[in-house]
């Protein structure tokens, strides 16, 4: 490691906290009866667009397009968004997922019309797509768990 990388990595570290923001972004695909996540990352948030993704690829292929008649041969959902790291979050940038986009493509012989309706089905359906987008109440708790001290 030379000079040069670490007053660099110190440069970007001490700049202003806008340099920590970054497109995140995770993939979802139907494999026979389940699903295969691609991330790039491991992270509270990858998880949230991971929790997305599968709930759109399982609800659409082994739940909606069953019930409303619909052959679907394989479901890939793709859920992107911009975020900040956690330390450009404790510098001032407000902290969660930004401008999320879901994309989701449905291989079917169906046509546009019978996806649209399936799309509006799950967003009925999704528990994800309903936290994330019908937010309710959760009420937190928490206790000390003292497992060295004997207490």
């Amino acid at each position: 490691m030379t000079r040069e990388t670490i007053d660099g990595t110190v440069r970007v570290w001490d700049g202003p906290p806008v340099k920590s923001r970054g497109r995140l972004s995770v993939k979802a695909r139907s494999e026979g009866t389940g699903v295969r996540l691609e991330s790039g990352a491991f992270s509270a948030n990858a998880l949230v667009l991971s929790a997305l993704t599968a709930s759109a690829v399982t609800l659409i292929k082994g739940s909606l397009a069953p019930q409303m008649g619909v052959r679907v041969y394989s479901v890939e959902a793709t859920a992107s968004c911009e975020t900040g790291s956690g330390a450009a979050e404790a510098s001032g940038i407000e902290p969660g997922l930004r401008n999320l986009e879901l994309d989701v493509h449905i291989e079917t012989s169906a046509g546009d019309e019978a996806v649209g309706r399936l799309l509006e089905a799950w967003k009925e359906a999704s528990p994800v797509y309903s936290a994330l987008f019908r937010p309710t109440t959760l009420d937190v708790s928490g206790r000390a768990i003292d497992w060295y001290g004997g207490n």
